[in-house]
Protein backbone atom coordinates (compact mmCIF):
# COMPACT_ATOMS: atom_id res chain seq x y z
CA UNK A 1 0.00 0.00 0.00
CA UNK A 2 1.52 3.57 -1.24
CA UNK A 3 1.91 6.22 1.05
CA UNK A 4 -0.75 8.03 -0.83
CA UNK A 5 -3.55 5.26 0.47
CA UNK A 6 -2.33 4.97 3.75
CA UNK A 7 -2.56 8.65 4.23
CA UNK A 8 -6.21 8.56 3.24
CA UNK A 9 -6.99 5.51 5.09
CA UNK A 10 -5.70 7.31 8.48
CA UNK A 11 -7.95 10.96 7.24
CA UNK A 12 -11.08 8.33 6.93
CA UNK A 13 -10.50 7.18 10.37
CA UNK A 14 -9.72 10.25 12.41
CA UNK A 15 -13.34 11.75 10.77
CA UNK A 16 -15.21 8.30 11.62
CA UNK A 17 -13.57 9.00 15.42
CA UNK A 18 -14.93 12.54 14.98
CA UNK A 19 -18.29 11.66 13.57
CA UNK A 20 -18.38 9.09 17.19
CA UNK A 21 -17.81 11.05 19.56
CA UNK A 22 -19.96 13.57 18.20
CA UNK A 23 -22.85 11.11 18.49
CA UNK A 24 -21.73 10.18 21.71
CA UNK A 25 -21.68 13.75 22.68
CA UNK A 26 -24.78 14.51 21.60
CA UNK A 27 -26.43 11.33 23.11
CA UNK A 28 -25.40 12.88 26.42
CA UNK A 29 -26.02 16.18 26.23
CA UNK A 30 -29.73 15.07 25.39
CA UNK A 31 -30.97 14.32 28.71
CA UNK A 32 -29.62 17.94 29.71
CA UNK A 33 -31.28 19.56 26.57
CA UNK A 34 -34.44 18.09 27.65
CA UNK A 35 -33.80 19.02 31.30
CA UNK A 36 -33.00 22.67 30.23
CA UNK A 37 -35.77 22.99 28.18
CA UNK A 38 -38.23 21.50 31.30
CA UNK A 39 -36.84 23.80 33.84
CA UNK A 40 -37.33 26.90 31.30
CA UNK A 41 -40.73 26.06 30.48
CA UNK A 42 -42.36 24.63 33.43
CA UNK A 43 -40.36 25.55 36.46
CA UNK A 44 -38.37 28.86 36.30
CA UNK A 45 -41.89 30.61 35.20
CA UNK A 46 -43.55 30.36 38.82
CA UNK A 47 -40.95 32.55 39.89
CA UNK A 48 -40.54 34.96 37.57
CA UNK A 49 -42.44 37.86 37.40
CA UNK A 50 -45.75 39.17 34.52
CA UNK A 51 -45.41 42.74 36.11
CA UNK A 52 -44.02 45.65 38.47
CA UNK A 53 -45.84 48.36 39.93
CA UNK A 54 -43.57 51.00 41.36
CA UNK A 55 -41.20 48.51 42.09
CA UNK A 56 -43.33 45.48 43.58
CA UNK A 57 -42.97 42.61 41.63
CA UNK A 58 -46.30 40.66 40.68
CA UNK A 59 -44.81 36.76 40.49
CA UNK A 60 -46.27 34.39 37.74
CA UNK A 61 -47.19 32.50 40.37
CA UNK A 62 -49.81 34.69 42.19
CA UNK A 63 -51.05 35.64 38.33
CA UNK A 64 -52.09 32.13 37.82
CA UNK A 65 -54.53 31.66 40.64
CA UNK A 66 -55.35 35.23 40.35
CA UNK A 67 -56.48 33.83 36.56
CA UNK A 68 -58.51 30.75 38.28
CA UNK A 69 -59.73 32.87 40.61
CA UNK A 70 -61.36 35.10 37.70
CA UNK A 71 -62.78 32.10 36.47
CA UNK A 72 -65.45 31.83 38.93
CA UNK A 73 -66.74 28.97 41.23
CA UNK A 74 -68.87 28.37 38.47
CA UNK A 75 -68.73 25.81 35.44
CA UNK A 76 -68.35 28.13 32.28
CA UNK A 77 -66.71 27.72 28.73
CA UNK A 78 -65.39 30.98 28.66
CA UNK A 79 -62.65 32.53 31.30
CA UNK A 80 -61.52 36.36 30.60
CA UNK A 81 -58.34 36.84 29.04
CA UNK A 82 -54.95 36.78 30.52
CA UNK A 83 -54.54 40.28 29.14
CA UNK A 84 -57.42 41.62 31.35
CA UNK A 85 -56.78 39.74 34.58
CA UNK A 86 -53.39 40.85 34.35
CA UNK A 87 -54.72 44.82 34.13
CA UNK A 88 -57.03 43.81 37.20
CA UNK A 89 -54.04 42.55 38.84
CA UNK A 90 -52.26 45.93 38.38
CA UNK A 91 -55.00 47.86 39.49
CA UNK A 92 -54.93 45.71 42.67
CA UNK A 93 -51.22 46.70 43.59
CA UNK A 94 -51.94 50.45 42.87
CA UNK A 95 -55.32 50.99 44.79
CA UNK A 96 -52.90 49.00 47.67
CA UNK A 97 -50.50 51.30 47.54
CA UNK A 98 -52.47 54.85 46.54
CA UNK A 99 -55.00 53.88 48.57
CA UNK A 100 -53.61 56.14 51.90
CA UNK A 101 -53.89 59.02 49.50
CA UNK A 102 -58.04 58.83 50.02
CA UNK A 103 -57.41 57.86 53.41
CA UNK A 104 -58.63 54.28 52.91
CA UNK A 105 -57.32 51.33 55.16
CA UNK A 106 -58.05 47.70 55.81
CA UNK A 107 -57.45 46.44 59.17
CA UNK A 108 -56.44 42.49 59.59
CA UNK A 109 -60.15 42.48 61.53
CA UNK A 110 -61.85 43.26 58.71
CA UNK A 111 -59.73 40.92 56.50
CA UNK A 112 -60.34 37.99 59.24
CA UNK A 113 -64.49 38.93 59.07
CA UNK A 114 -64.48 38.69 55.27
CA UNK A 115 -62.99 35.56 54.85
CA UNK A 116 -64.93 33.92 57.83
CA UNK A 117 -67.83 31.70 56.53
CA UNK A 118 -71.12 32.90 57.34
CA UNK A 119 -72.78 31.26 60.17
CA UNK A 120 -75.92 30.72 58.13
CA UNK A 121 -74.98 30.88 54.18
CA UNK A 122 -77.85 32.29 52.27
CA UNK A 123 -80.60 30.29 50.54
CA UNK A 124 -82.76 32.85 48.40
CA UNK A 125 -80.16 33.26 45.79
CA UNK A 126 -78.83 36.94 44.19
CA UNK A 127 -76.19 38.78 45.08
CA UNK A 128 -75.54 37.07 48.79
CA UNK A 129 -75.21 34.23 47.72
CA UNK A 130 -73.18 35.00 44.56
CA UNK A 131 -70.86 36.79 47.04
CA UNK A 132 -70.67 33.91 49.32
CA UNK A 133 -69.84 31.58 46.61
CA UNK A 134 -66.70 33.74 45.80
CA UNK A 135 -65.57 34.12 49.53
CA UNK A 136 -66.02 29.87 49.53
CA UNK A 137 -63.77 29.99 46.19
CA UNK A 138 -61.21 32.13 47.45
CA UNK A 139 -59.99 29.63 50.14
CA UNK A 140 -60.35 26.88 47.12
CA UNK A 141 -57.93 28.72 44.64
CA UNK A 142 -54.68 27.81 46.39
CA UNK A 143 -53.96 31.39 47.50
CA UNK A 144 -51.05 31.69 50.32
CA UNK A 145 -52.01 33.15 53.37
CA UNK A 146 -50.41 36.51 52.15
CA UNK A 147 -51.99 36.41 48.71
CA UNK A 148 -55.18 35.51 50.08
CA UNK A 149 -54.80 38.77 52.33
CA UNK A 150 -53.40 40.61 49.31
CA UNK A 151 -56.62 39.80 47.48
CA UNK A 152 -59.25 41.22 50.20
CA UNK A 153 -57.42 43.78 51.00
CA UNK A 154 -57.93 45.05 47.19
CA UNK A 155 -61.43 43.85 47.11
CA UNK A 156 -62.29 46.04 50.79
CA UNK A 157 -60.33 48.64 49.60
CA UNK A 158 -62.29 49.28 45.96
CA UNK A 159 -65.36 48.93 48.08
CA UNK A 160 -64.75 51.36 50.70
CA UNK A 161 -63.09 53.75 47.91
CA UNK A 162 -66.51 53.79 45.87
CA UNK A 163 -68.38 54.10 48.94
CA UNK A 164 -66.36 57.13 49.60
CA UNK A 165 -67.08 58.69 45.68
CA UNK A 166 -71.04 57.80 45.74
CA UNK A 167 -71.00 60.11 48.92
CA UNK A 168 -69.19 62.84 46.67
CA UNK A 169 -72.34 62.07 44.04
CA UNK A 170 -74.46 65.18 44.69
CA UNK A 171 -78.34 64.35 45.95
CA UNK A 172 -79.57 66.36 42.80
CA UNK A 173 -78.76 67.99 39.49
CA UNK A 174 -80.78 70.26 36.82
CA UNK A 175 -82.40 68.02 34.55
CA UNK A 176 -84.52 69.18 31.26
CA UNK A 177 -87.40 67.17 29.70
CA UNK A 178 -85.74 66.23 26.46
CA UNK A 179 -87.61 65.23 23.10
CA UNK A 180 -85.55 64.99 19.93
CA UNK A 181 -85.36 64.14 16.45
CA UNK A 182 -82.04 62.27 15.20
CA UNK A 183 -81.46 62.48 11.56
CA UNK A 184 -78.27 61.03 9.49
CA UNK A 185 -77.37 64.49 7.87
CA UNK A 186 -77.22 67.89 8.32
CA UNK A 187 -79.62 68.32 5.23
CA UNK A 188 -82.18 66.32 6.69
CA UNK A 189 -81.81 68.31 10.08
CA UNK A 190 -82.35 71.28 8.20
CA UNK A 191 -85.47 69.84 5.76
CA UNK A 192 -87.05 68.94 9.40
CA UNK A 193 -86.77 72.50 10.87
CA UNK A 194 -88.76 73.76 7.21
CA UNK A 195 -91.18 71.43 8.06
CA UNK A 196 -91.20 72.56 11.36
CA UNK A 197 -91.50 76.37 10.82
CA UNK A 198 -94.34 75.78 8.69
CA UNK A 199 -96.34 74.12 11.32
CA UNK A 200 -95.87 70.89 11.49
CA UNK A 201 -95.97 69.13 14.84
CA UNK A 202 -92.87 68.30 16.39
CA UNK A 203 -93.84 64.91 17.34
CA UNK A 204 -95.66 63.75 13.77
CA UNK A 205 -92.20 64.48 12.55
CA UNK A 206 -90.24 62.30 15.27
CA UNK A 207 -92.51 59.21 14.73
CA UNK A 208 -91.85 59.76 11.09
CA UNK A 209 -88.47 60.50 10.80
CA UNK A 210 -86.33 59.85 13.55
CA UNK A 211 -84.03 57.49 13.29
CA UNK A 212 -83.96 56.51 17.18
CA UNK A 213 -86.01 53.47 17.44
CA UNK A 214 -86.65 53.59 21.53
CA UNK A 215 -88.05 57.08 21.03
CA UNK A 216 -89.30 57.33 17.55
CA UNK A 217 -92.79 56.17 18.52
CA UNK A 218 -93.35 58.23 21.43
CA UNK A 219 -92.83 61.38 19.60
CA UNK A 220 -89.23 61.89 20.41
CA UNK A 221 -89.81 61.75 23.99
CA UNK A 222 -86.07 61.24 25.92
CA UNK A 223 -87.64 62.17 29.29
CA UNK A 224 -85.93 64.09 32.04
CA UNK A 225 -82.02 64.16 31.49
CA UNK A 226 -78.77 65.89 32.97
CA UNK A 227 -75.82 67.01 31.55
CA UNK A 228 -73.62 63.64 31.47
CA UNK A 229 -76.46 61.74 30.17
CA UNK A 230 -76.74 63.72 26.99
CA UNK A 231 -72.63 62.78 26.68
CA UNK A 232 -70.58 65.31 24.36
CA UNK A 233 -70.02 68.20 26.74
CA UNK A 234 -70.57 70.70 23.27
CA UNK A 235 -74.43 68.85 22.72
CA UNK A 236 -74.73 69.30 26.55
CA UNK A 237 -73.73 72.72 26.13
CA UNK A 238 -76.19 73.41 22.68
CA UNK A 239 -79.58 71.20 24.81
CA UNK A 240 -79.25 72.80 28.19
CA UNK A 241 -78.95 76.38 26.81
CA UNK A 242 -82.32 75.88 25.21
CA UNK A 243 -85.36 77.53 26.92
CA UNK A 244 -88.60 75.51 27.77
CA UNK A 245 -90.54 75.16 24.65
CA UNK A 246 -87.88 76.23 22.52
CA UNK A 247 -85.67 74.12 19.73
CA UNK A 248 -82.29 73.54 18.92
CA UNK A 249 -80.64 74.23 15.58
CA UNK A 250 -79.27 70.85 14.04
CA UNK A 251 -76.45 69.24 16.72
CA UNK A 252 -73.97 67.18 15.66
CA UNK A 253 -73.37 63.88 17.24
CA UNK A 254 -71.63 60.71 16.90
CA UNK A 255 -74.94 59.31 15.28
CA UNK A 256 -76.04 62.01 13.23
CA UNK A 257 -77.88 65.38 13.77
CA UNK A 258 -80.40 65.94 15.92
CA UNK A 259 -83.08 68.60 16.69
CA UNK A 260 -84.01 68.86 20.18
CA UNK A 261 -86.82 70.96 22.01
CA UNK A 262 -86.96 71.20 26.42
CA UNK A 263 -90.41 70.86 27.20
CA UNK A 264 -89.26 71.46 30.94
CA UNK A 265 -86.15 72.16 33.16
CA UNK A 266 -85.72 71.72 37.29
CA UNK A 267 -83.44 70.47 39.76
CA UNK A 268 -84.51 66.69 40.36
CA UNK A 269 -83.25 64.18 42.63
CA UNK A 270 -81.05 61.71 40.91
CA UNK A 271 -81.86 58.14 40.88
CA UNK A 272 -79.79 55.53 42.93
CA UNK A 273 -78.62 53.75 39.52
CA UNK A 274 -77.53 56.64 38.52
CA UNK A 275 -75.50 57.95 41.55
CA UNK A 276 -73.79 54.92 41.36
CA UNK A 277 -72.92 55.40 37.78
CA UNK A 278 -71.54 58.94 38.24
CA UNK A 279 -69.63 57.31 41.25
CA UNK A 280 -68.24 54.61 39.49
CA UNK A 281 -66.66 57.20 36.02
CA UNK A 282 -65.28 59.32 39.27
CA UNK A 283 -63.80 55.90 40.83
CA UNK A 284 -62.58 55.08 37.59
CA UNK A 285 -60.98 58.52 36.77
CA UNK A 286 -59.07 58.53 39.88
CA UNK A 287 -57.57 54.93 39.01
CA UNK A 288 -56.59 55.94 36.06
CA UNK A 289 -54.55 58.71 36.81
CA UNK A 290 -53.08 56.46 39.87
CA UNK A 291 -51.59 54.31 36.32
CA UNK A 292 -50.61 57.17 34.49
CA UNK A 293 -48.44 58.77 37.51
CA UNK A 294 -47.39 54.84 38.32
CA UNK A 295 -43.63 53.26 37.07
CA UNK A 296 -45.82 49.71 35.46
CA UNK A 297 -43.69 47.30 33.66
CA UNK A 298 -45.52 44.48 32.01
CA UNK A 299 -43.85 41.33 31.38
CA UNK A 300 -46.46 38.59 30.21
CA UNK A 301 -44.29 36.66 27.70
CA UNK A 302 -46.24 34.11 26.11
CA UNK A 303 -44.09 31.46 27.75
CA UNK A 304 -45.18 33.23 31.23
CA UNK A 305 -48.42 33.10 29.62
CA UNK A 306 -48.67 29.87 28.86
CA UNK A 307 -47.34 28.30 32.22
CA UNK A 308 -49.74 30.74 34.12
CA UNK A 309 -52.89 29.63 31.99
CA UNK A 310 -51.66 25.76 32.19
CA UNK A 311 -51.75 26.36 35.96
CA UNK A 312 -55.75 26.96 36.24
CA UNK A 313 -56.75 23.49 35.39
CA UNK A 314 -54.52 21.75 37.96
Amino acid sequence: MSAIHLSRLAQRRRRERTILFACIAAIAAAPAVIGFGYLYNLVLPRWETVATVNGTPISSSYFSKMLRFAAGPFDTTTSPPASLVLQQAINNEILRQEAPSLGLSVTPTEIEEYLRPPAEPSTEGGLASLEESYRQYLWEVGFTSGELRRVVEATLLQTKGFEQFLEQVPQEAEQVNLYHILVETDLDAFQVLDRLEAGEEFAGLAEELSTDVATASTGGEVGWVTRDVVGLPEVAAAIFALGIGETSQPIATPNGYVIAKVEGREVRDLEASHREQLAGVAWQEWLDGKRETSHIEENLSPRRESWATSQTSR
